[in-house]
């Protein structure tokens, strides 16, 4: 959100006068009742209303220049810590290493199956063939081919147990950002993950005037979408009252990304993997399945899993989960190299041709 003062065009030595004056003049030109059906304006109108509910009372006003507050009306960090919840084990921000290479430390978020050579798995895992013992198997997905293309999703820094601590972990009360709209409706935003919004469920928020409340997510929705709770919002004169409008903030997930109904993953495979094709375990949103890497598989390689995407709430249609597959060398690749060096001799082959091509 814009900074109040810049919303209402005022300076921030304004006096609480001309703060009132701006915001009735704005209030005025920008009422939807004025451009019925224009959006923008409708917009600005709601703006300018949050920018007056901060601005317009000179304690909140104080607040906000002193920094307890943001442009929403909500505490900043540092005077109103969120409250606690259950800590993720290994949970951490992706990122990607500056090496293509992986490491006896690394660990994939795939499990041991996609360990590459020489790597240390957690639990029982073998090192090198990638087998698991004692450990139930996942259940078998098809994957057909689809045609070639690179994926930016990055997988690095996570381990094994941060596949299934978001299908199993139990959020405490989920932040809002607040925010007055109109005379008596609320604006509240209420900050969800992607497994949240994709299976749907009850959250628990803290509405503008105080009130805990268990909102009812439905299944499937998506970034932005509002949520109308009815009669939640301000009570006016007799029997009026507002509406709390809350609307939902997707946060980004370490290796999911939502395309419609669809779930798209970067699958890292090690060489041998990709050469001899070999089978591993993936996540999915239901939870881990097998899949089959084919023999040959080249860095870019799209695989779909049939119906193990997001459940279209319009039409009941469930979408599928595609996978872009990513070869990962080891990190200690003398072993390797020597293979290479002895393979390349008369096995010269050309993947450059297109540009050629292209130029001519």
């Amino acid at each position: 959100m814009l900074d109040p003062y810049q919303t209402l065009g005022i300076s921030r030595r304004a006096s609480q006068a001309e703060i009132k004056q701006n915001y009735r003049r704005l209030a005025k030109e920008l009422h939807p009742d004025r451009q019925p059906g224009n959006n923008s304006t409708a917009e600005k109108f709601k703006d300018i209303a949050a920018a007056y509910h901060v601005l317009g009372d000179a304690k909140q006003r104080s607040k906000f220049d002193r920094g307890e507050i943001d442009a929403n009306g909500n505490r900043m960090a540092g005077y109103q810590p969120p409250p606690k919840s259950e800590p993720r084990a290994g949970a951490r921000k992706p990122s990607r290493p500056s090496s293509t290479r992986s490491g006896s430390k690394a660990k994939s978020p795939f499990g041991a199956k996609t360990a590459s050579a020489g790597s240390a798995q957690a639990g029982s895992a073998k090192t090198g063939t990638g087998t698991t013992n004692d450990q139930p198997r996942a259940p078998k997905a098809e994957a057909t081919v689809e045609e070639g293309g690179f994926g930016n999703f990055g997988f690095a820094g996570f381990t094994a147990s941060d596949i299934f601590q978001p299908f199993f972990r139990k959020d405490k009360k989920a932040p809002a950002a607040m925010g007055r709209v109109g005379d008596l409706d609320r604006r509240c935003k209420l900050e969800i993950g992607l497994l949240d919004a994709i299976k749907g469920g009850k959250k628990r928020m803290t509405l503008v005037a105080g009130q805990d409340v268990f909102v009812t997510v439905p299944p499937g929705v998506e970034d932005g979408q509002i949520i109308r709770l009815k009669g939640m919002g301000e009570k006016g004169k007799g029997k009026a009252v507002g509406d709390a409008l809350v609307e939902i903030a997707v946060k980004h997930h370490p290796w999911f990304v939502r395309v419609g109904a669809d779930i798209h993953v970067e699958l890292p495979v090690t060489v041998q993997e990709a050469v001899l094709g070999a089978s591993v375990e993936i996540p999915t949103i239901d939870g881990p399945v097998s899949v089959t890497v084919p023999k040959g598989a080249n860095a870019g390689v799209r695989l779909r899993l049939k119906g193990k995407g997001i459940v279209d709430p319009k039409n009941g249609t469930r979408g599928d989960q595609h996978l872009v597959i990513r070869i990962v060398l080891p990190e200690d690749a003398s072993g390797f190299e020597k293979l290479v060096k002895q393979w390349a001799p008369g096995n010269d082959y050309d993947v450059r041709g297109i540009f050629r091509k292209l130029s001519e």
